[in-house]
């Protein structure tokens, strides 16, 4: 899969947190990894071989009744494996016990955009 621009980033999250809060979560957050990796084998002085991978994920917490559930995914391509991974999330919940001391996820907010990377 290519690289998400910033604004795929936040539109996949924003999707990811709908679909787990229709599903029934009463919180919900999701958060995009993406690194770039660059591996370079040098034999005898001399580049041998060279290789750019780019890794992402998707992670996404839902609160339940005050449990806590997490699921994560490296399928970004697929809208299937993103609600299944909500899905897994929420059973997570279900089978966790649930915090007597939960006070909440942070409120939304905004955040800055950092250029260039």
């Amino acid at each position: 899969m290519a690289a998400l621009n910033q604004e795929k980033t936040v539109e996949l999250a924003e999707k990811t947190v709908d679909f787990a809060l229709k599903k029934g979560a009463d919180e919900a957050e999701a958060f995009v990894y993406q690194g770039l990796t660059t591996n370079i084998s040098i034999e005898r002085g001399q580049i041998a071989k060279s290789a750019r991978i780019i890794d992402h994920g998707l992670g996404i917490r839902v609160i339940l009744n005050k449990a806590v559930g997490f699921s994560y995914t490296n399928i970004l391509k697929s809208g299937e494996a993103v609600e299944e991974t909500v899905l897994k999330a929420i059973k997570s919940a279900k089978a966790s016990k649930p915090d007597k001391e939960w006070r909440g996820l942070p409120t939304k907010n905004s955040f800055p955009f950092v250029k260039d990377t």
